[in-house]
């Protein structure tokens, strides 16, 4: 009888490890702690939190995360259900984590530091563009994207 318990209190031991292992590898880990306490806000959590990719996954399609000093959008990625966001005066350079956001139809990147968005050409849905106040100086990878009607340089 002692022995099925020890075994039975064995086996959940490392279920229990088990399934924390898989919570935390489900975790993003963010490079930069403006922009996860700007997404953690607009989740409604606390800026302790942490932020699942399933989470991400089922995000709001509007996120503001205008003003908050976020200068690496590395990991936004995981949030590809966005189709409004709000990216204004911050300290952007890097466009890149951007360019799988396929579903963004409205994007604000007025008061950056952006000079290049050849990471843009492949948001093929992007109706509305504001890059007001930045260094870019060439457009040519928006001209493939048809339904750009907006756009604010």
């Amino acid at each position: 009888m002692l022995k099925k318990i020890s075994t039975m209190i064995s086996i959940f031991s490392l279920l229990l490890i088990f399934s924390f292992s898989i919570q935390a590898s489900d975790v993003i880990q963010f490079p930069d702690s403006d922009l996860k306490v700007a997404l953690l806000r607009q989740l409604g959590k606390s800026p302790n939190d942490e932020i699942s990719i399933a989470e991400a996954e089922n995000a709001p399609q509007t996120l503001d995360l205008s003003q908050a000093s976020i200068s690496n959008l590395e990991r936004i990625q995981y949030f590809k259900n966005v189709t409004f966001l709000k990216l204004h005066e911050n300290n952007i350079q890097d466009l890149t984590p951007l360019s799988n956001l396929t579903k963004l139809k409205i994007l604000l990147l007025n008061d950056n530091l952006i000079e290049d968005i050849g990471p843009l050409a492949n948001l093929k849905n992007v109706t509305l563009l504001n890059l007001n106040n930045n260094q870019v100086t060439n457009l040519q990878p928006l001209q493939n994207i048809p339904t750009l009607y907006y756009l604010y340089i």
